[in-house]
């Protein structure tokens, strides 16, 4: 958390381009811990039966970010600076790191593993077969999420002012999947929870097949 602050320090106090995007590398560089610390907390701080709603109310931050974390932000930085967004997300990293070392255990023994040691859990099938389910489904959301604002302006015809509308409904759609997802998982183990979705995709592949090639307007390209 406090390489996430001061990644958002640096963008917040940026002077040149550059600065701005090593602030977001380093941003990005320990989200995937921040993720991973925050499973390991999940059985210390819910119980068995709350634990995959637990889940499923942690991967839904990305959802209210979506909600209400992109409408604020575009709301500040039209009414101050753009600076401000990233102030009051380094406002509210301070306050969770007060909170964080207030309530999170304390009492937790670490396992001693050495580094090269944990690479061997890349040679268990299971772990490449769930590794590559994450890519993937990560890739396909973060791309869809990158083009969704020129989809809805350029494409659907949605008016500018509108565009932060849509990205609310948009994320209050995955905030519901994502809770709906945690109850799901919670009738069934191993995998079993998974194969009540194949209908799911099998809907989103049959909507893939209707999309068709077209020109692109600013350039002699071909997209889909």
């Amino acid at each position: 958390m406090m390489v996430f602050l001061v990644g958002n320090l640096l963008c917040a106090f940026a002077t040149t381009y550059a600065l701005l995007v090593l602030g977001r590398v380093v941003i990005a560089v320990v989200s995937g811990t921040l993720v991973a610390v925050a499973m390991t907390y999940a059985p210390d701080v819910a119980s068995p039966a709350n634990r995959t709603r637990f889940i499923a109310w942690f991967f839904s931050g990305f959802s209210i970010a979506s909600v209400a974390g992109v409408p604020l932000g575009t709301w500040l930085a039209g009414l101050a600076d753009w600076r401000w967004a990233f102030h009051l997300i380094d406002v509210l990293t301070v306050l969770l790191l007060v909170v964080m070392v207030l309530v999170l255990p304390h009492g937790g023994e670490p396992m001693r593993v050495g580094f090269l040691a944990q690479f061997r859990l890349f040679f268990d099938r299971r772990i490449q077969i769930g590794v590559m389910a994450v890519v993937l489904g990560a890739a396909a959301s973060y791309c869809f999420y990158t083009y969704l604002t020129p989809i809805m302006r350029d494409e659907i015809g949605i008016g500018q002012r509108y565009v932060g509308v849509g990205l609310a409904v948009f994320g209050i759609a995955c905030l519901w999947s994502n809770l709906a997802s945690g109850r799901l998982a919670a009738h069934g183990v191993g995998v079993e929870p998974l194969y009540r979705v194949r209908s799911v995709y099998l809907i989103q592949a049959a909507f893939c097949a209707f999309l068709r090639s077209r020109d692109c307007p600013r350039c002699s390209a071909r997209w889909f």
